[in-house]
């Protein structure tokens, strides 16, 4: 059953963590969030779905000033869930990090040709996963990649999002 929920009054310092558990995201994101899960049991627990748009309030592509950051870590997958709503793009707003597996389309095979993955964002993943399959100069199954890079994550991180902490150059040679 799908519910909507004010984020600032379930979780203040804006970090959803769900212990041994899947994930399933979808909606609107206004403010500065990281969704994370955690799980051993290898395509059970520790991935996330993606049933639908995640997409900041505030599009940083027509509004430089947004500040509406999503994180979204799994200990496993990240998947764009096989369903109807999905079938015709996924539009996705967030920074998406995969520990121990990766980012990818569930069913990417068999599935539909679903046009394209419009991330605004970045991607982090242990083993790059397939979205899709490609032939006859097309989409064949599944997904194309549409990735642009959300510079604001190069100055700042949604709450409690990994990160390398401060880099420092140590040699330079031209």
């Amino acid at each position: 059953k799908d519910s909507t929920v004010h984020l600032p009054t379930v979780t203040p310092g804006g970090v959803i963590f769900a212990e041994n558990s899947t994930v399933r995201l979808k909606g609107t994101v206004k403010g500065q969030y990281s969704v994370a899960c955690s799980g051993t049991a290898l395509g059970i627990q520790g991935n996330i779905y993606l049933d639908d748009d995640i997409v900041y309030a505030t599009n940083p592509l027509i509004d430089k000033s947004s500040t509406d950051l999503l994180g979204i870590v799994a200990d496993n997958s990240i998947l764009i869930t096989d369903n109807a709503p999905n079938y015709s793009d996924i539009n996705i707003h967030a920074s998406i990090y995969c520990e121990n597996e990766g980012f990818g389309a569930e069913n990417y095979k068999t599935r539909p040709p679903s046009g394209n993955i419009n991330l605004v964002g970045g991607i982090i993943q242990h083993t790059r996963q397939a979205v899709g399959t490609f032939g006859g100069g097309g989409i064949a199954s599944g997904f194309a990649k549409r990735y642009l890079y959300d510079e604001r994550f190069m100055l700042m991180s949604p709450p409690g999002y990994p990160g390398t902490g401060e880099l420092e150059i140590v040699s330079w040679y031209e």
